[in-house]
């Protein structure tokens, strides 16, 4: 029994007994790890501390929401403009999700290792960037959001610059054909055949000559009743101022009725009288006419009035995003709970979409930060190390190979030396022999004897 219990013992005492976790550890093989490589993590630095690992895969998460938030966003922009058709533009909005999520990607990484006071000097323009990417992605959703009432108000503003414009075509287009000269109605002036404007010309050109020849047969008559006044009193016998008194039809009496009748022959009153009655009859059958032709012409403005409201109303196309963002602008400077509510969704996907870095931002320095701080500052040394060794590599070369060149120097000029010193002696024993000529060969013929 007590070998037993002795023998259990080590197995016991393995539950309670608390080591050091492993490092590095092992590596990661899981889903986790793709999305810290979205964020630029370093996964042999990350195995030293793998208690960041939930950190940044979640980090990698952010950024990939984000970049499916940018699809959707566009996504609600195009389908504006391609309706039905928009599921088909599928690689587009992958194509902006995957450079939304390589953008906040490249915002994150750059940020690793910065620590210190200097980190929120590379934080905030990244933070600023971000705001900005986040408005432009949070604007067609917010207006997706909105989209009933947003409707509702562009085409209520459309109804109400047609009739506007309807309204200024009408004042600039009376149906009498006048034509109103008014600076706002240079460009709203119809062309329109069988205008009234001729004809109520010609009635008005009638109607001042009628007026003038009633003004000239007016005149005309005051005179000739003077003449005739006093013509009757002269034959009257009344008395008074050119008048001779006596009654009956003297000298005087017939003089003044010729008198009269010379002035109404000589100021031609007849034909002014007919011409006066032809002015009457024609401003009558002008006003008849003109009466029927207004009556068309405004038929055929109203038509032309209606028919260019029907081309600008075909005009106006489909609703477009700037048209709804200034719908939208409206509403929420007339209804405060719909500014309220554009603003507070607005700010909040904005938020979201820079919530990557901003992550990043708030979460302070990490230890992952440090182990990158110190891996740059590493690599920055051994690259100096390096730099110094070659350098001194180089002038350790540059010195054997001086010393090389100065040894086989040497050797040339030593070599050349003793080559120098060989010709001469050969050029001079040859000089020599050929000075001393037949006497130095005699002289070896008797020393050949004498050995003999």
């Amino acid at each position: 029994m007590v070998v037993e219990a002795e023998s259990h013992e080590p197995s016991a005492w393995k539950i309670f007994e608390r080591t050091g976790p492993q490092r590095p550890a092992e590596p990661d093989r899981g889903i986790g790890r793709r999305f810290r490589r979205i964020v630029g993590v370093r996964e042999e630095l990350l195995d030293w501390i793998p208690e960041e690992r939930a950190r940044y895969s979640r980090l990698g998460m952010v950024v990939v929401l984000t970049g499916l938030m940018g699809a959707l966003s566009l996504f609600a922009a195009l389908h504006k403009m391609a309706g039905g058709r928009a599921i088909l533009l599928l690689p587009v909005y992958l194509f902006w999700a995957a450079m939304v999520m390589n953008f906040d990607s490249w915002l994150i990484s750059s940020t690793h290792g910065r620590t210190g006071r200097g980190r929120w000097a590379v934080f905030v323009p990244r933070l600023l960037i971000s705001i900005l990417l986040g408005a432009a992605i949070a604007e067609p959703l917010v207006l997706w959001v909105f989209q009933p009432a947003i409707l509702k108000e562009v085409n209520t503003e459309r109804q109400r610059q047609l009739d506007a414009q309807v309204s200024l075509w009408t004042e600039c287009n009376p149906p009498s054909g006048a034509v109103n000269a008014s600076p706002k109605c240079i460009d709203n002036q119809l062309s329109l055949p069988d205008s009234p404007s001729l004809k109520q010309g010609e009635l008005d050109r009638a109607t001042a000559q009628h007026n003038q020849l009633a003004n000239n047969i007016a005149q005309i008559n005051v005179k000739i009743e003077q003449l005739q006044g006093l013509a009757r009193d002269e034959c009257s016998g009344n008395s008074g101022r050119g008048l001779t008194g006596r009654r009956g039809e003297g000298p005087n009496c017939r003089q003044l009725r010729r008198d009269v009748d010379k002035l109404r022959a000589s100021s031609g009153l007849a034909q002014q009288q007919a011409a006066f009655d032809a002015l009457t009859k024609r401003i009558d059958a002008l006003s008849q006419e003109l009466r029927a032709k207004g009556e068309n012409y405004s038929s055929l403005v109203a038509a032309a009035i209606k028919e260019k409201r029907d081309i600008k109303a075909a005009g106006q196309g489909t609703v477009g995003m700037l048209e709804e963002m200034a719908a939208l602008s409206r509403l929420s400077d007339s209804n405060a709970a719909i500014f309220v509510g554009h603003w507070v969704l607005t700010l909040l996907l904005i938020t979201i979409d820079y919530m990557p870095v901003l992550a990043k931002a708030l979460g302070g320095k990490t230890r992952y930060d440090e182990l990158v701080r110190s891996q740059l500052q590493t690599g920055t040394q051994m690259h100096s190390d390096y730099l110094s060794f070659q350098e001194r590599s180089f002038e350790q070369h540059r010195r054997t190979r001086i010393e090389d060149l100065e040894v086989c120097d040497r050797k040339v000029r030593s070599t050349r030396r003793a080559n120098t010193r060989k010709a001469v002696n050969e050029l001079f024993h040859e000089l020599y022999a050929q000075r001393r000529g037949p006497q130095a060969t005699q002289l070896r013929h008797l020393k050949g004897e004498r050995r003999t």
